[in-house]
């Protein structure tokens, strides 16, 4: 009894372990299954960060005194976040400097910016695609939103910030811009700079210009049109009438003056060229100036000399080259002549030249051979004839004396006396002998004979 009773019991615990194997075996394959399910169902772009919330909130007005705080999905990877990735501009779309802190129990970035955002501003804040969570991936997309910074009742007054006024002194480029700096916590009104900022010269009248407002450093710059004229003195006046956007009006008007640099106008060529030789006689003298000069200053200041004194002539002047061209009368062959120009002469804002200038040049030699136009007296002569040679132009007197020569029919050469009259272009031929009666004598002028050019005789001429 006590046998069988053991024998069943025995079959009983096999049977149980067998259910148990079998539950078992279907926990596992049913688990197996259920994992590999998961896998195949499980959508991964919900590892990619997002954002879950930010404030302030679209539209929303909030104080100067507010953060940017924005809530992921995931932890951040802090390095990511930087001014290209995380960025507020204000409505100049000008980038707000801030610094940024996290907080990871919360998943919360936030940006401070410095000094606060301002009264009545609009901001926009960029969220980029740029920034990561700590398993390396980033947003989708990119994310950005507005908000308003509520007006404030704003009554401080602007005021110049004296040490950037610009220029100042007594050599200022005629091309400066006028500029200056204004202290405020807001921005100033810019339509009130044409009747806030005044530039005038020392007759009084304004100078017209065009103006810009840099936002960025407050910076009023004023570009005057046309440009300053240089050597002239003027005066910046800013006025109570500037006024920033709350219209507070400037709490320090201030004014100062400065000179515009002189430059003297100058001669940039002479022609014909320094030393220049064998120049035409017809030449015009040219004078080219640096820049435009007063044309009525410019007979004081141009001469045109030789040896004997100043060379008469017309002066033109053509602005558009900025050219002086002086036409003489008459210039001579063979001649030395001088051009002076002088600080006499003075540009159209009456800045006088340089220095002097001067130029030299020599006109060319005559190339019309001389001739002789009469030989006196006529045949029959006397025992102390006197001989009179009239040439046709200037000579060449040491020429002469080898030259001239009088003769007998026999070829005997007698000495004779030369004396040349600069004037009449005259020669006097005296034999120092008497000559001898009823003899036939020849007087020969050769080719040797030159003009004060250098230009031989046009042919030997014998006078019998």
């Amino acid at each position: 009894m006590s046998y069988q009773l053991l024998k069943r019991l025995k079959i009983f615990c096999e049977f149980i372990t067998v259910v148990y194997v079998a539950i078992a075996l279907f926990i596992f394959l049913g688990c197996k299954h259920s994992n590999s399910s998961y896998q195949n169902n499980h959508d991964i772009t919900q590892d990619y960060l997002t954002i879950v919330s930010h404030t302030p909130q679209n539209d929303e007005v909030v104080f100067a005194d507010s953060f940017v705080t924005v809530t992921f999905s995931h932890d951040i990877d802090m390095s990511t976040v930087n001014a290209s990735t995380f960025y507020v501009l204000d409505e100049r779309s000008l980038n707000i400097s801030g610094t940024y802190e996290y907080h990871p129990a919360s998943k919360t970035l936030r940006f401070i910016p410095s000094g606060g955002f301002e009264w009545g501003g609009r901001y926009t804040v960029y969220i980029t695609t740029g920034i990561f969570n700590t398993s390396g991936l980033h947003m989708q997309q990119e994310y950005s939103w507005s908000f308003t910074i509520a007006p404030f009742y704003d009554t401080q007054k602007p005021r110049i910030d004296v040490s950037s006024v610009q220029p100042v002194g007594n050599n200022v480029d005629q091309n400066a811009i006028i500029s200056f700096r204004i202290i405020d916590n807001g921005h100033i009104d810019i339509t009130s700079i044409p009747q806030g900022v005044a530039i005038k010269n020392l007759s009084g009248q304004n100078v017209e210009y065009t103006y810009t407002y840099i936002a960025e450093n407050k910076e009023i710059r004023c570009i005057p049109s046309p440009s300053l004229i240089e050597g002239q003195v003027y005066l910046v006046l800013v006025t109570d009438e500037l006024h920033d956007e709350a219209g507070n009006p400037l709490e320090n008007p201030y004014s100062w003056q400065f000179t515009v640099r002189p430059i003297p106008p100058q001669v940039l060529s002479i022609y014909p060229a320094d030393a220049q030789t064998n120049v035409s006689i017809g030449q015009h003298i040219s004078i080219v100036f640096s820049e435009p000069v007063c044309e009525n200053t410019l007979q004081q200041g141009i001469s045109i000399e030789d040896s004997e004194g100043s060379v008469e002539g017309t002066l033109q002047y053509n602005p558009e080259n900025h050219t002086a061209t002086f036409i003489p009368n008459q210039l001579e062959f063979f001649t030395d002549y001088t051009v002076t120009v002088t600080p006499a002469i003075t540009d159209t804002n009456g800045i006088p030249l340089d220095h002097n200038y001067t130029s030299t040049f020599k006109t060319m030699q005559e190339n019309i051979k001389p001739e002789i136009i009469s030989i006196t007296p006529g045949s029959p002569i006397d025992v102390t004839t006197v001989f009179q040679i009239q040439f046709s132009e200037p000579m060449d007197a040491d020429t002469l004396y080898s030259s001239i020569l009088l003769c007998d029919s026999y070829g005997n050469y007698f000495p004779v006396t030369i004396d040349y009259d600069d004037v009449t272009h005259c020669c006097t031929v005296t034999p120092r002998d008497y000559l001898t009666g009823f003899y036939q004598y020849t007087l020969e002028i050769t080719t040797g004979a030159t003009d004060i050019h250098g230009n031989p005789l046009i042919q030997n001429y014998s006078y019998t």
